[in-house]
């Protein structure tokens, strides 16, 4: 039986959350901070990107106190009254800390009290890539079914495993797929690891290990992996290797979670996801010949895009006004509506 694979649609320009009460969402990269507020009819009034603030902690903080005095000086219906972070790394929602979060060079930050100590607004702190999970579960790809992954490709590989219609955090360490080990433990090729493993996922399957290994290979700088998918449709050997590797490395890894999860859907996500069908169906393929018995998952572009976190934050702060903190990645039903 072949899997099924469906193609990205646009995301509505309509969307809107619904009337509620004015929100902030702070969607925090590495290298940019994506910021919007939600006003009171649901829709996004305000958008915004800055570069992040990585000096320190503090530094960080007073960039996020900044921009949050500016909205609060809205008038009602866009001023914000409750504030969302979504931060990259191990998060713990329950307690507002981010355990750890490499690429900012943060350890056991207590930031949802940090901020609210500043600006005297609650806030919800949740995992960037588990909220856009959230996001494509209430209204994107994801929307209806009880077990979905959503799988998030780019410069790493993280996911965001729903369970049971709810978005599954295991205390901040679930959906870390990039960082499991594909190589054999014999092996002496595997690659090491960012997170100081070698022969995980990521290092074979990720947007950036994708772009490296071929110029590793091949000698050829390239700047991303779409010009290593152009390689390969022009007949480059060493693409077609590379990219081979890559796409084994995801079947596998879909395939285990399949066995151990059984999800309705894989929604794939990140900037490897533009790639549509190129990346879609030779991953299908290769799960296809690997499952025997296990229900086949829909393998699904993710709908929203870079936009999912925003609309995931969105969600979790009204949540946290209607006395609803996300603890252990439960999250209630919110209401959406094109």
């Amino acid at each position: 039986m072949q899997l099924s694979v469906q193609t990205a649609g646009s995301p509505p320009t309509s969307l809107i959350l619904g009337p509620g009460a004015p929100v902030m969402v702070f969607d925090v990269g590495g290298t940019d901070l994506k910021y919007g507020v939600v006003d009171s009819t649901g829709r996004f009034a305000h958008q915004g990107t800055t570069p992040t603030a990585r000096a320190s902690q503090g530094e960080f903080l007073d960039q996020l106190s900044r921009l949050v005095a500016i909205y609060r000086a809205e008038p009602p219906e866009r001023r914000p009254q409750a504030i969302a972070v979504n931060a990259p790394g191990i998060v713990d929602a329950s307690t507002g800390v981010v355990v750890s979060a490499v690429n900012l060079g943060w350890t056991d930050f207590a930031l949802s009290s940090a901020l609210e100590a500043r600006v005297g607004l609650p806030v919800v702190l949740g995992n960037d890539v588990q909220v856009a999970g959230l996001a494509e579960h209430r209204l994107g790809a994801a929307k209806g079914l009880r077990n979905a992954l959503v799988l998030v490709i780019g410069t790493g590989i993280a996911s965001a495993v729903i369970l049971d219609g709810e978005v599954y955090d295991g205390d901040g360490y679930a959906g870390e797929i990039g960082h499991a080990r594909m190589e054999p433990l014999t092996s002496t090729t595997a690659i090491p690891c960012t997170c100081g493993a070698s022969g995980c996922l990521q290092t074979v399957s990720s947007a950036s290990a994708i772009a490296r290994n071929y110029s590793a290979v091949s000698g050829i700088a390239v700047v991303g992996a779409k010009e290593v998918m152009e390689a390969a449709a022009a007949g480059d050997a060493a693409a077609v290797g590379v990219l081979d590797q890559a796409y084994d490395g995801l079947a596998l890894a879909i395939a285990q979670s399949v066995a151990l999860l059984a999800p309705q859907a894989v929604i794939f996500g990140g900037g490897l996801s533009n790639a549509g069908d190129a990346l879609l169906v030779p991953v299908a393929d290769r799960l296809d010949s690997i499952l025997s018995f296990h229900r086949r998952p829909l393998l699904l572009p993710a709908r929203f895009g870079s936009s999912a976190g925003l609309l995931g934050g969105a969600v979790q702060a009204r949540q946290l006004l209607c006395k609803e903190r996300p603890a252990g990645g439960r999250q209630t039903p919110s209401p959406w509506r094109d």
